[in-house]
């Protein structure tokens, strides 16, 4: 063989050697538990854009739907651990009620895992203790500010009230969700104003629990009503309450009210164009996509991220922004996203941080 020819082998070779050496570091397995069975549109996109990332960043990704109560989540992890194939990592939404019996299984069967969202009661957080001190394999959690949220949503509204109805004062109805911590953190905002009278100009009627059904709205819409016909403002604890709320005040409202939520459901955010909503608090679905971030950078060595737990921020979507906004989420844009761009090991120093209204920059450059 000529020494060209050598040469040429060579460097064949070489190239497939580095192509084998990146299929192994990057075809990671992940199995993703949705605590959802297709009824929730807020998980739905939360799939969707989990998907895509993963493609993007060549993660094999199991996506596994269950009940959304505990029992639910128990038989889907049970399913993992007890597989002859485990995956490599598991990202899950944890449940008060059981959270401490599902990561001593996840830690038995050396399974690492990461979970979504901030869900205990203080005396979960006890029993679980801190990331990584009891249970190793609990690399860390995904959390969202759902307090500041309910706040920013709050003003966003308070703010809509004021500039369509200078010098009145402001009636505030709360549409809340469940008794679980996600709801509690939402609603503070609310809260503290009953509890503290802050102002004479803004009053909270009263937060009526929804139990995150938007179906029950129906039956208590008239009572409500009835009750406080001087609400201007409608708080919502999520989107599709948001609508149904708009949904029944159209159908029997005497006089304009102000209506915001959380999830930026693409029909919601419609409305939001359509100024029939005021404002929804969003970015949240983004969730699964950092946790998958997370993992590739940890699976690489670079294991920074995860500890101490940082909370992310929602955004806000209104009459301001929509425009920009609705055309990427109706369009599931997220697909023409290269989400490795967000990671530590083939980003710059100055890398974006992986917001939505990144996203939507990066897809205009």
């Amino acid at each position: 063989m000529s020494a060209k020819g050598l040469v040429m082998r060579f460097i064949s070779l070489v190239l497939i050697s580095l192509m084998t050496f990146e299929s192994a570091a990057l075809g990671i397995n992940v199995s993703l538990v949705i605590p959802d069975t297709k009824s929730s549109l807020f998980w739905q996109i939360v799939q969707d854009v989990s998907k895509a990332s993963a493609k993007s960043l060549q993660i094999n990704l199991e996506i596994i739907n269950h009940e959304p109560h505990r029992f639910g989540s128990q038989e889907a992890i049970e399913d993992i651990i007890h597989r002859q194939v485990k995956p490599d990592y598991v990202i899950f939404f944890p449940f008060d009620a059981n959270a401490a019996s599902i990561f001593k299984q996840l830690e038995l069967a050396s399974i690492p895992f990461v979970t979504l969202e901030q869900t205990f009661s203080d005396n979960t957080k006890l029993k679980l203790g801190n990331i990584r001190e009891k249970y190793k394999y609990w690399l860390g959690e995904i959390t969202y500010d759902n307090k500041t949220a309910g706040k920013l949503l709050l003003n966003t509204l308070i703010t809509a009230h004021q500039k369509a109805f200078p010098n009145e004062k402001i009636y505030i109805t709360g549409i809340g969700g469940d008794y679980d911590n996600i709801a509690k953190a939402r609603q503070a905002a609310l809260e503290t104003i009953i509890k503290q009278n802050i102002t004479d100009n803004v009053i909270i009627n009263q937060i009526f629990p929804m139990f995150w059904k938007s179906t029950i709205i129906h039956e208590r819409f008239p009572l409500i009503t009835k009750r406080y016909p001087k609400t201007g403002v409608y708080w919502c604890a999520s989107d599709q309450m948001a609508l149904e709320i708009l949904k029944e005040h159209q159908a029997t409202g005497t006089h304009p009210v102000i209506i915001g939520g959380f999830d930026w459901l693409p029909e919601a955010l419609k409305k939001i164009k359509s100024k029939e909503l005021s404002a929804s608090a969003g970015g949240h679905f983004l969730m699964a996509t950092h946790a998958l971030i997370k993992i590739v950078d940890y699976h690489q060595g670079i294991d920074r991220f995860f500890t101490p737990p940082r909370m992310l921020q929602f955004e806000i979507i209104s009459a301001k922004n929509v425009d920009k906004f609705l055309p990427f989420i109706e369009g599931k844009h997220w697909y023409k996203i290269d989400f490795s761009n967000y990671l530590f090991s083939k980003a710059s120093k100055d890398k974006p941080q992986l917001t939505f209204e990144n996203m939507v920059a990066s897809i205009k450059k």
